[in-house]
């Protein structure tokens, strides 16, 4: 349970008490903690498979969802370019197909009535000009004609309905508003008998031969988005169906409450079957470029990729397995890499790897589980060195001075009463220590401090302040043990940075099993271990990692 346990003898883990198992000794003689080595019975056993790390080309899929519209370009309205009433309409009810030039609506108008008759008598009293008229009256007549016909056109009237208003004997009063493209009627507005202004809407059309598709892109797909790709997608109408377009536009403004932005992608229905609302489904394959970017150019080699199989990843972290010797001396280094995107079957690896190098594809989990057994370096234990003895050296310290040494001691003092309140399983007995350690936080003069020393202690200020808070508020024992864990890490950061003066040494205990076995580690003021995150369940489960930052001289710590 403890592998990081090594003693030279049988005998019982100190910190669980189970019976210690022996360990073959390495014949390789490899010391590195990151190598782990096997013999070639056992290598064949746990079945193993390497792959190279090599540069290729790898695309990215991207899902989508969104729903269709109508294609903007495509709509038009239909309105009364003159006051009047409406006649009638020829097109009584949304849905009708319509093509361009189909009479639409029949309007009266004295207005329009007026105008045909000053053009009927214009045209007329041009005609009847004698030959001996002087140039001006006869352009004057006609610029007058054309100021007549020019009205008509402005109210509606197409070159054919000027031409017969102008030719026929007697004026109408009637117009007739024709369609101005071919389409849809998406909307009525107008009744016949209804009295309408200028500019009043009747009719909307839209040409749904060619619609929208409006997809919501999360923050992390818009480095695999470019105006100009491909995209398929499929409506939920018509399963097993899928259509082809390309992007169009790419929003530039973020929909800060879905964090998401509108990708808009144009496409046909030439047989109609995609209907504005409907929801779709929608993919993008974008190719990935050496340098991680997206590309369209066939000839580019791909990044650098390992199998999927290949990386073992733990939150933000990864490792992966390198093959340095062959199946007759089978040694094997993990790593730590930075992975980029998964691309299919593949990471993109953007650091930790170099082309050629082969690494552990399928048996991966069986070397960590077998490096974590021996103590070594795996995926549960991320720092070089995985064993670290008891008494090892703190981490350098920047030494505050001694007054706010002690005001921080003063608040570890605190902090004690509720890490053995909690190591008692008793909950009220540790909130209620919670106020005076608050108090001493409080009491601490970040004035003594200067420089880097000031800035990192309000932080970690902050952080104490902030992990109280949640302890103070938890409702249960287990709530309390998770804030408490942030609460350690605050306090163990400043007293590794800036020390807590002359005293009692205070010790840093890690307990591995603690949080799902991440580990969580506390201060205690003496090496036999309590440990406040299992309580009576697992006293004693911790392992002393050593003094916090031990000061020297007139500071040395006084027992």
């Amino acid at each position: 349970m403890h592998p990081q346990i090594r003693l030279p003898k049988q005998g019982k883990c100190p910190l669980c008490g189970m019976d210690l198992i022996p360990v073959q000794a390495e014949k390789s003689g490899v010391a590195s903690l990151r190598q782990f080595v096997t013999s070639p019975e056992a290598f064949a056993l746990m079945d193993i498979a390497t792959a190279p790390v090599e540069r290729r080309p790898v695309t990215v899929v991207i899902q989508l969802a969104g729903k269709m519209d109508y294609d903007e370009t495509g709509l038009a309205s239909i309105a009364a370019w003159a006051p009047g009433r409406i006649d009638r309409m020829f097109v009584d009810f949304v849905g009708v197909e319509v093509k361009k030039g189909d009479p639409m609506v029949s309007l009266y108008s004295p207005e329009i009535l007026a105008a045909q008759e000053e053009l009927r008598r214009t045209s007329a009293a041009l005609q009847g000009l004698r030959d001996g008229t002087p140039d001006v009256v006869r352009q004057t007549a006609r610029a007058t004609l054309d100021a007549a016909r020019g009205r008509l056109r402005r109210w509606g009237l197409t070159d054919e309905q000027v031409r017969q208003a102008e030719q026929s004997g007697a004026a109408s009063d009637r117009v007739t508003v024709h369609a101005p493209l071919s389409g849809t009627v998406i909307e009525r507005v107008g009744r016949e008998g209804m009295y309408v202004e200028t500019g009043t809407i009747l009719y909307e059309i839209a040409d749904l031969s060619r619609i929208w598709v409006n997809l919501q892109a999360y923050e992390t797909d818009l480095p695999w988005l470019q105006k100009g790709q491909p995209v398929s997608f499929s409506a939920e109408a018509h399963p097993g169906r899928t259509w082809e377009g390309r992007i169009a536009f790419i929003s530039p403004v973020l929909d800060e409450m879905t964090r998401t932005v509108r990708v808009r992608v144009s496409a046909s229905n030439a047989d109609g079957a995609l209907k504005p609302g409907m929801f779709v489904r929608a993919t993008v394959h974008a190719r990935v470029a050496a340098d991680g970017s997206v590309t369209d150019q066939e000839t580019d080699p791909g990044p650098l990729v390992i199998p999927v199989s290949a990386a073992l990843v733990t939150g933000k972290r990864a490792v992966a397995y390198v093959a340095l010797s062959g199946e007759d001396h089978p040694v094997f280094e993990g790593r730590d890499v930075t992975l980029g995107p998964r691309a299919g079957d593949y990471y993109v690896v953007e650091a930790g790897l170099r082309e050629g190098e082969r690494v552990v594809a399928r048996g991966a989990f069986k070397i960590d589980s077998a490096a974590q057994i021996q103590g070594k370096f795996s995926m549960m234990s991320p720092e070089e060195t995985a064993v670290a003895p008891s008494g090892a050296s703190a981490k350098p310290t920047t030494q505050a001075p001694l007054a706010f040494q002690k005001q921080l001691r003063a608040a570890a003092a605190a902090y004690a009463s509720v890490q053995e309140a909690l190591a008692r399983d008793d909950l009220t007995a540790a909130q209620g220590a919670g106020p005076p350690l608050r108090l001493a936080v409080e009491k601490s003069d970040a004035a003594l401090l200067q420089g880097d020393a000031a800035v990192g202690w309000q932080e970690t200020r902050n952080a104490i302040m902030t992990a109280l808070d949640a302890f103070q508020s938890a409702v249960s024992i287990d709530e309390a043990r998770k804030a408490f864990h942030g609460l350690s890490d605050a306090l163990i950061a400043a007293g590794e940075t800036l020390g807590f003066g002359p005293g009692k040494t205070a010790y840093r205990v890690h307990c591995p099993m603690a949080f799902e076995a991440r580990g969580g580690d506390w201060i205690q003021f003496d090496e036999n271990v309590r440990n406040p995150y299992y309580g009576a369940v697992m006293l004693t489960c911790g392992e002393v990692k050593g003094p916090i930052a031990p000061v020297t001289g007139e500071d040395a710590p006084r027992e």
